[in-house]
């Protein structure tokens, strides 16, 4: 096995993650109609993460493929955890806008710990190279949208003159 308990945690933490992410995209889908398929889109790419985090830490147990965590810490993942739990929160109590929703999921998304955190793993198997190259790439793809969408929104608000 050549996954240590701690980076395991670690793993089991970042799948967690990525269908909060989900749960938050499926609400903003919800509260603004508007976007709605843009937003079940990210929602199908968040479950997509999560699965191919599922199948990256079945091959590090089956030693096909191995995860360094850097600097990346439990209490690192649980923090932002709970973090997209009060956002979602709010989200559901109608104190964000869009504007405000989708600019702080973009922070996000943009954070360090996402952008990196599939980077940390590397695979001895076709099957696993396959999959890290499939997510470095949707990855970018991804928040692409988001960031896309954003600017979208904020031009809409602007000519709107609404904050």
């Amino acid at each position: 096995m050549t996954l240590e308990v701690h980076q395991n945690k670690i793993l089991e933490l970042l799948m967690e993650l990525e269908l909060l992410m989900a749960s938050i995209y499926q609400q903003m889908a919800q509260r603004y109609p508007d976007h709605a398929d843009r937003y079940q889109a990210l929602v199908s790419e968040e479950m997509e993460h999560a699965g191919w985090i599922e199948q990256l830490q079945s091959a590090c147990l089956a030693d096909q493929a191995r995860f360094a965590e850097g600097r990346t810490r439990t209490y690192t993942i649980s923090n932002m955890i709970s973090f997209l739990q009060e956002f979602i929160q709010k989200l559901e109590s109608g104190r964000l806008n869009e504007l405000q929703a989708l600019a702080a999921v973009a922070d996000f998304e943009n954070s360090l710990i996402e952008r990196q955190v599939f980077q940390r793993f590397t695979g001895d198997t076709a099957e696993v190279d396959k999959i890290l190259g499939r997510l470095e790439a949707t990855q970018k793809q991804h928040t692409g949208r988001i960031t896309t969408l954003l600017l979208q929104i904020r031009a809409a608000a602007a000519t709107r003159g609404t904050p």
